[in-house]
C-alpha cells in the first residue's frame, strides 16, 4: 500500500509531461531557427549578435527542461532565466516590437509551467 501511493506521488503527472513537451516543440523551433535562419524568419530586424544570443537562450532552454525532467530546482531557475533574457531582447532590440499581447501570452504560458513545476516542488532536489 505504501508503494503504490509513494509511485503516485513521485509521478510528473499528465499536466507537467504536456508543459515540457510544449516548451520543448518551442526549444526545437529554435533550433531550427539557428540551423536554417531563412525557415523561420521570425528573428529579422534584430541586433547583430542576436544569433549569439538565440544560441545562448536554446542551451539555457534545453538544460532547463532537462533539469526539470531530472527534478533538479536549477532546472525552473535555467527556464525563468532564459525567459527573461527573451523579455529584454525581444522588447528592447528588436524592431519592430512584438504586440503586448504576445508578450502576455508568453507570460502566461510561462507561469502555467512555473505553476506545473510548483506542484511538484517538495520532489524536486537541488
Amino acid at each position: 500500500m505504501e508503494q503504490t501511493i509513494k509511485a503516485k506521488q513521485s509521478g510528473r503527472g499528465a499536466f507537467l509531461w504536456v508543459m515540457l513537451v510544449v516548451f520543448g516543440i518551442g526549444c526545437f523551433l529554435r533550433l531550427i531557427s539557428i540551423l536554417f535562419p531563412s525557415a523561420l524568419p521570425i528573428y529579422t530586424g534584430g541586433p547583430s549578435w542576436d544569433y549569439s544570443f538565440n544560441i545562448l537562450a536554446f542551451i539555457l532552454e534545453m538544460s532547463g527542461i532537462i533539469g526539470i525532467f531530472l527534478w533538479k530546482r536549477w532546472g525552473i531557475y535555467l527556464m525563468a532565466l532564459a525567459y527573461a533574457g527573451e523579455v529584454i531582447v525581444d522588447f528592447v532590440y528588436f524592431s519592430p516590437r512584438p504586440s503586448l499581447t504576445e508578450g502576455i501570452l508568453n507570460l502566461i504560458v510561462f507561469m502555467v509551467l512555473v505553476w506545473a513545476v510548483w506542484r511538484k516542488w517538495p520532489q524536486f532536489k537541488q
